[in-house]
């Protein structure tokens, strides 16, 4: 019985010990297993310090850049370049020690600021040291590419936060495991327990401290919560954004954090701890008790793997990001060269001002401003002096609009200006105080000009009066502008819109003639602004000329259906010849000639225009027989021909072209008169010459200079 109950003992007192010693093993292995989770923690902080060094030198790279772009300091491209090397050395080596699975998005990082540095070297580093404005597309690509380098930093950075809570969770639950094991096995595993205490228990502590460290060390702000509500830790960093201490630990979260708490910000903390659910990138914009102010970036991040888990809040500044990216935006709707709005935020501010005017039933102007003879001063004194040009004129005319109003660059030498609250008669006088100051301006160059100084051309529309939508407006300012255009000289005068009254009887009379008519139109000023400038201004003359003329209402309206599209061969004659200032060589002269045949075959094509057609071959013939293309003498010629003429060859002598300048009206009517019967029909220069002088008194403006040299 006693020998049984011995070995009965001795078998329970050895199973005892087996059973201790294999928990014992156990026991080791966990903490074994801990001390080696927490070693991949401390490779993961350094992974993650490492992908915050790398965004943060982006972001202050990119500062650097945007600070050259916007000044041109030599100081801002140094510091640039000062972090290309070691960033790209930085992301080499994050490649290597990624995981595999991270891999792809290193390598696109690295992709994405090679492509990002070269594209700065090779044109944003360029233009600004020759002086030149950074193409938009090349502005657009690189806050394209700034975006595409913060996103995969932050991408890489949530990803190494997400594998490092993950581990910090495991190793808890393996702490956790590890000591409720040695709870119902402390009698049976006292002295192993004692013994691997010295052995594994300093590695132990040591990893608990890097825990701590990592906390109490990052940049960030860090604050736990547990899963009953209580702060259980806040890092130095957040003692010193919100100034609080110690005192807050072991207090109730909402007692300290909330709207209008010690730390005044609003966070999801009971949904994240009662779901499990993270929820990150949270903007907060956060004040102190002393005014200062900045923008945070909070990731709640649970600390368990089962609800309710605790809370890991951690949060960064991102104000300067902030700041960069107002810069930034505030680029996107400005010129580069005059600092105006540009066109894209002209539309939109123009839509934002109907709706206002609508919802409160007044009306508003917009007109577009265009500097007369730009491409001259262009072409004369170069590109640069051109853009010191537009920068003082901008300078100008902002100083004589109100504050109310928006003015912008509109594309090119067009400048365009909305006005709230403001009907014709407002517009009207602003105009003319817009090109009062201009002409009176001594602007460098001015009195090489064609008129000895610089003039400007408007067209203005009116909402409701003229349109109701953004689009009608901009189009009917652009029409009034180009029939405006070298017609005036000191105020904005009178228009005489014969050409777009036409267009409007036809439009109600023959809506599809009148289709056929506008895409041909949309085609020249696509293709040529000038030519299509120079079809409406010869349209509208030839209207002046036929109310005078005896001529039938069909007659009449293929006369002007010829002046509106008279010069469309002229968009087969290469622009190198339109533009050339010497004299034409014998082949380049007989492409010229060959305008009228073209024109006539484009129009051939639209219905009820067959004598139109006819008009159009011919309107280049002469009285005398010597005209082109058939050499028709005297009456021969068409009488809707010989009208064109007439008309055409006025409009060609008052404007610019590239091998002379403009004359004055009272030279080209002298013109006119000394080529009767050569050149033009006599009555019909007669009639128009009359036509043209009863101008000035019957519409009240200046078009002649009676001192001009002709």
């Amino acid at each position: 019985m006693w020998e049984f109950i011995n070995k009965y003992m001795t078998a329970v007192f050895l199973s005892v010990v087996i059973i201790a010693t294999a928990m014992a093993m156990l026991i080791v292995w966990k903490i074994h297993n801990i001390q080696l989770q927490f070693d991949v923690v401390t490779m993961q902080v350094n992974k993650i310090i490492k992908i915050s060094e790398i965004k943060e030198h982006i972001l202050q790279q990119s500062s650097a850049l945007n600070s050259y772009m916007l000044t041109g300091k030599g100081q801002y491209l140094t510091e640039f370049r000062s972090y290309t090397g070691a960033n790209s050395s930085a992301q080499q080596e994050l490649i290597k020690v990624i995981r595999d699975s991270r891999k792809p998005i290193a390598r696109q990082l690295k992709t994405s600021y090679d492509d990002y540095v070269q594209t700065c070297e090779k044109y944003v580093v360029p233009n600004i040291s020759g002086g030149r404005e950074i193409p938009a597309d090349i502005k657009q690509k690189i806050i394209n590419q700034q975006g595409r380098l913060l996103d995969l930093a932050t991408s890489i950075q949530t990803l190494r936060q997400r594998d490092t809570l993950s581990i910090l969770t495991a190793a808890l639950e393996n702490s956790t495991s590890a000591t409720r094991t040695t709870e119902i096995f402390s009698l049976v595993g006292l002295t192993l327990g004692l013994i691997l205490s010295f052995t594994m228990g300093s590695r132990f502590i040591k990893n608990h401290k890097i825990y701590n460290g990592i906390l109490k060390t990052t940049r960030n702000i860090a604050v736990t919560i547990d899963e009953k509500g209580r702060i259980t830790s806040v890092n130095d960093t957040a003692q010193n954004v919100f100034g609080v201490g110690d005192e807050v630990i072991n207090k109730k979260y909402n007692d300290v954090l909330g709207k209008g708490k010690l730390i005044d910000l609003e966070l999801p903390v009971a949904r994240v701890n009662a779901t499990g659910i993270g929820i990150c990138n949270l903007e907060r914009p956060y004040a102190d008790g002393d005014g200062w102010k900045c923008v945070l970036n909070v990731d709640c991040l649970p600390l368990d793997n089962h609800a309710p888990c605790g809370v890991l809040i951690v949060a960064r500044d991102i104000s300067e990001r902030k700041i960069l990216e107002e810069k930034l935006y505030a680029m996107t709707l400005r010129d580069g060269l005059t600092g105006l709005y540009n066109q894209s935020y002209l539309k939109s501010r123009l839509k934002e001002e109907i709706e206002n005017a609508t919802a409160n039933n007044y009306s508003l102007a917009f007109f577009l401003m265009d500097i007369d003879d730009f491409k001259f001063y262009n072409d004369w004194f170069g590109h640069l002096a051109g853009d010191d040009f537009l920068y003082r004129f901008s300078q100008l005319i902002n100083k004589c609009v109100r504050e109310t109003d928006t003015l912008g660059r509109y594309g090119g030498d067009e400048f365009a200006v909305i006005l709230p609250n403001a009907g014709r008669e407002t517009a009207q006088k602003l105009a003319e105080r817009l090109c009062y100051t201009v002409e009176n301006h001594t602007f460098p160059n001015r009195n090489i000009m064609p008129r000895g100084k610089i003039t400007v051309s408007l067209g203005i529309a009116v909402f409701p009066d003229n349109a109701k939508t953004a689009e009608e407006l901009i189009t009917i300012a652009d029409e009034d502008m180009y029939r405006s255009k070298r017609r005036k000289k000191s105020i904005v005068r009178a228009q005489i819109p014969v050409a777009q009254d036409f267009q409007h009887e036809l439009q109600e009379t023959d809506i599809k003639l009148y289709n056929a008519v506008q895409t041909v139109l949309g085609i020249i000023k696509a293709k040529d602004t000038e030519t299509y400038m120079h079809l409406v201004k010869v349209a509208d003359y030839a209207g002046l000329l036929l109310r005078n003329l005896n001529l039938n209402e069909e007659q009449a309206r293929d006369v002007k259906l010829a002046a509106l599209l008279h010069d469309v061969g002229k968009i087969e004659i290469p622009r190198y010849i339109l533009n050339k200032i010497s004299q034409l060589t014998p082949e380049e002269w007989s492409i010229v000639k060959q305008h009228p045949k073209w024109g006539a075959e484009m129009v051939q094509t639209i219905e009820k225009l067959e004598y139109v057609v006819f008009l159009i071959l011919h309107h280049h013939e002469r009285f005398d027989g010597k005209g082109y293309p058939a050499g028709l003498k005297g009456e021969e010629i068409p009488l809707g021909s010989r009208v064109l003429s007439v008309v055409d060859s006025f409009d060609a002598m008052t404007n610019v072209r590239p091998y002379r300048k403009s004359k004055d009206f009272i030279c080209a009517l002298k013109e006119l008169e000394s080529c009767k019967g050569t050149q033009f029909d006599p009555d019909i220069a007669d009639v128009f010459i009359k036509t043209v002088s009863s101008l000035q008194n019957s519409y009240g403006f200046t078009l002649f200079n009676e001192d001009a040299n002709c």
